[in-house]
């Protein structure tokens, strides 16, 4: 466990320092690790592609790779910070849960949610990847796709049946999709798990281009359709409220 410690610092510190070369005296000043153990690790880490070594007995750094996966952690945290409040108001007000999601390659990335305290709810899961044409936050990306990007995805992603409302014929869910981005807002009627209703609308850049989407889930029993178009102006309001802020605080990655 004290190895993992020791690995886990040196990573923290080439993390801290992105965009920067570390030497090995460096290194060992900031993790207080002896040379030996230091060397010894960041030679593991750059035969593993973790780090880089530009020349023998050169500074070190993070990969792109990592550099990547840090940015984007630290992009998520601060979205969160932003919109979780948002959604502790919206959902306090409409008494059911939301939740906010990002685009992750084919899959929407849930990042922040809130739960209210009613008997009957539904559990969302921080951290879940969930698919794009059965999701409600996921029609809102994938409506946003160009003709080609939305084939490419349709030839790529089976669309697998989940219930009986699941749309798995493709020309039906490009239909839906156009009724998406004319309408502003996408459902999901039980096309995932039955007994679970969501509807989903977007956040947007200061480019107008969409970066997220805020969303209400619940029973269906509860949720109909005629309640989530009632709480459609709420939840429009908070999206516009939300795409403000991210856009003020210039958290958006370059």
């Amino acid at each position: 466990m004290k190895s993992l410690y020791k690995i886990l610092d040196i990573f923290e510190a080439l993390a801290a320092n992105t965009g920067k070369e570390l030497s090995l005296s460096e290194l060992c000043d900031l993790t207080g690790t002896t040379k030996s153990t230091t060397n010894r690790i960041l030679a593991t880490l750059v035969k593993r592609g973790y780090v880089n070594q530009k020349k023998k007995r050169g500074k070190y750094c993070l990969n792109d790779l990592m550099i990547t996966i840090n940015l984007e952690d630290k992009y998520i945290k601060r979205l969160r910070e932003i919109v979780v409040p948002y959604l502790i108001k919206l959902g306090n007000k409409i008494k059911e849960n939301t939740f906010f999601v990002i685009p992750h390659g084919d899959l929407a990335h849930i990042v922040a949610a809130t739960e209210t305290r009613n008997v009957l709810t539904t559990l969302i899961e921080v951290g879940t990847k969930v698919p794009l044409y059965c999701t409600g936050s996921g029609k809102i990306f994938l409506a946003h796709y160009s003709e080609n990007e939305l084939d490419q995805y349709l030839k790529e992603f089976e669309l697998k049946y989940r219930t009986p409302n699941t749309i798995t014929d493709p020309n039906h869910l490009k239909a839906s999709l156009k009724m998406v981005k004319e309408e502003g807002v996408a459902y999901d009627d039980e096309e995932r798990y039955l007994g679970i209703k969501s509807v989903s609308v977007p956040v947007i850049d200061a480019k107008r281009k969409v970066i997220g989407s805020i969303g209400i889930m619940g029973p269906s029993i509860r949720l109909t359709r005629e309640k989530m178009t009632a709480l459609l102006p709420d939840l429009k309001s908070c999206s516009v409220e939300i795409s403000k802020a991210i856009i003020s605080l210039s958290v958006l990655p370059s």
